[in-house]
């Protein structure tokens, strides 16, 4: 059973004013996989390695989902199946003491297939919709080939430095979106498989005597058919439906920076960060989000998401750490410090836009101290995560169609996201 409004309340199916019928929702899902993959790898000569092989994998999930009663009827099964086969090979060629070539493929064949049964709605107007909701699909398949591969190129100009740079090729496959909303359409319509194109140029460094790690990647990639997944709620008739869509083309790109600097012989520091600019580059008939209007883009039930940016995608996070030992000479033990500070920009959770499915930049500081046991048989830790108590949330949903179309949202506060202090210990017998 599942709790569709995220309140401890009972929600009331309208429109019972009494508050019952009471709205229920109940869902079951079943998958059984099987893979197999045979590999030929070869030993590491001296200029040359290589690595070839068959995949092949079936994946079968059985959904039956049960909703009610009266406005938000649903009862539907349904089975889809992921069925792949693939050849691969990817090699290693030394061109130089200093030069490394890296080219693979992939050939893969993948066939995906329904089986879907949607029941009629046994309430009438006014009670509930109109027409037959009844819809049934017996085996409807779809199949796609796609060729994949990787090349790229590496330089060592010393023992302590690496340059890299290269190009590959992604696929994420089709799907059939099975919902209460799965139609003619749906079959056949699949959400179409994703590609990219992905390019990166990098160095990975070993400085000050190995004292210092630090490794950086620039990197820049196009997706074409990018999936991603919506909430659509319709305030008339009081249907909510997460949605898999074909945004169309994006665009990301950034830099990526990691670093572990040995201070002193106790004192060593760990720094992450990246910026990435991640676009929209082309989504012109996107649903809208609920209670959308014609002044904020809503025309004709869809709206233009060509150039903003894509959600849940922060434009820069970092995370700065340090470990402090304590050395005690005279003790079975040593002491340490330890502290975290992670850090993002604001982000946007809704994929159509909404505003108010904003969450603003936070920082969390963690901090911990204890003793470590020279010997490693125990550890004892006093830790205070998220020590000044920032809130923040981790997601964020609209609840217009559940009621009514009222302006309600509805917040994930993470575990995280208060303070918590307490005393670890581990012991190794």
């Amino acid at each position: 059973m599942q709790d569709m409004d995220s309140t401890d309340a009972p929600l009331p199916s309208p429109p019972f004013a009494s508050g019952l019928p009471v709205l229920e929702q109940f869902s079951s899902t079943g998958t059984r996989l099987l893979t197999q993959e045979i590999r030929l790898t070869s030993p590491v000569f001296e200029n040359y390695e290589y690595v070839a092989g068959l995949y092949y994998s079936k994946n079968t999930t059985d959904k039956d989902f049960e909703r009610g009663p009266v406005f938000f009827y649903a009862d539907w099964e349904a089975e889809t199946e992921n069925e792949t086969y693939a050849i691969f090979g990817q090699g290693k060629l030394n061109l130089s003491d200093q030069w490394a070539l890296i080219a693979g493929l992939r050939y893969n064949v993948e066939e995906i297939s329904v089986s879907y049964d949607r029941e009629d709605n046994p309430f009438t107007p006014p009670l509930g919709p109109a027409g037959d909701q009844s819809f049934v699909v017996d085996n409807e398949s779809d199949k796609d080939k796609v060729v994949t591969g990787k090349l790229a190129l590496q330089y060592f100009p010393n023992d302590d430095l690496m340059f890299f740079g290269g190009y590959s090729r992604g696929y994420k496959g089709q799907a059939y979106d099975v919902t209460s909303s799965f139609s003619s359409f749906s079959v056949d319509n699949p959400v179409a498989p994703e590609t990219s194109d992905a390019y990166e140029l990098g160095m990975k460094s070993t400085l000050l005597d190995g004292r210092m790690q630090f490794n950086a990647v620039l990197f820049y990639s196009e997706y074409s058919d990018f999936q991603a997944q919506s909430r659509v709620d319709d305030p008339s008739t009081g249907s909510t439906e997460l949605k898999l869509n074909n945004v169309g083309d994006l665009e990301t790109m950034g830099l990526e920076v990691d670093a572990i600097f040995l201070v002193s012989e106790n004192l060593r520091l760990t720094l992450g960060a990246a910026y990435i600019d991640a676009t929209i580059k082309s989504f012109e008939e996107a649903d809208c989000y609920a209670l959308q209007t014609a002044a904020q883009g809503c025309v004709g039930g869809t709206q233009d998401l060509s150039g903003e940016d894509l959600n849940n995608s922060p434009d820069l996070k970092y995370t700065l750490a340090g470990e402090y030992t304590l050395p005690f000479d005279n003790m079975p033990f040593n002491g340490f410090i330890d502290f975290s500070y992670q850090w993002q920009d604001d982000v946007h959770f809704d994929l159509l836009g909404d505003p108010a499915m904003k969450q603003d930049a936070y920082g969390i500081f963690n901090l911990s101290m204890g003793i470590d046991a020279k010997d490693e048989n125990y550890r004892v830790t006093l830790f205070a995560n998220n020590l000044f108590d920032k809130q923040y949330v981790s997601n964020m949903s609209s609840s217009q169609a559940i009621y009514g179309g009222a302006d309600v949202r509805v917040h994930q506060i993470p575990r995280g996201a208060e303070r918590q202090v307490g005393l670890r210990v581990n012991m190794d017998f």
